[in-house]
């Protein structure tokens, strides 16, 4: 096999510290690129032989976007826990909660508080926003199913709470990240 050196243009090179490089003349070489001939011996075809540039993932960014999110939703929840114990809306902590309404209460800001770290999730996040607001939507349903665990050992109230927060944890973070989406769609 032999190698011929190949200008761009004739008699001039557009770039004249690139060269081109024939090999038999079966393909030509530009970095970036690979001209292969097309099957029956057609005109050749610009092959690349790089993929266009991506963002460098991060995985440390990825890791403070969901923990920024996670711990946006713990502490509001329990804070708002503490604020609602404090004015006795709540009864005081340890003691069972059988309050119907209360338990919706818990469970409409406890939602909230999901839809909003999921967003936080999916804005820090360094690529691919909805899966940040997933993945934190996958923590906090593993984390409500051993809330689920806990209390059918201790009673601290009716057992449909804690089943609604793991039936919610998805589609609280789903909103998130379509939440995320629907303001940040014009970037």
């Amino acid at each position: 096999m032999r190698t011929t050196r190949l200008s761009l243009l004739p008699g001039k090179c557009e770039r004249p510290n690139v060269s081109c490089v024939a090999q038999a003349c079966d393909f030509v070489t530009i970095p970036g690129t690979v001209l292969a001939p097309r099957e029956g011996g057609e005109r050749p075809v610009n092959i690349p032989t790089s993929t266009p540039s991506t963002p460098a993932r991060a995985p440390w960014r990825s890791t403070i976007a969901l923990f920024c999110g996670l711990v946006v939703v713990f502490a509001l929840s329990l804070g708002t826990d503490q604020v609602l114990h404090v004015l006795k809306v709540y009864p005081p902590w340890g003691e069972p909660m059988y309050d119907p309404g209360l338990n919706l209460l818990a469970l409409a800001y406890r939602c909230m508080y999901g839809v909003l770290g999921s967003y936080i999730a999916a804005r820090l996040a360094p690529y691919n926003p909805m899966r940040h607001a997933m993945i934190l939507g996958i923590i906090g349903f593993i984390l409500s199913v051993a809330g689920v665990v806990a209390a059918t050992q201790v009673d601290l109230g009716p057992i449909w709470y804690p089943i609604s927060l793991v039936v919610t944890a998805l589609p609280c973070a789903w909103l998130g990240g379509l939440m995320h989406r629907l303001c940040h769609a014009d970037r």
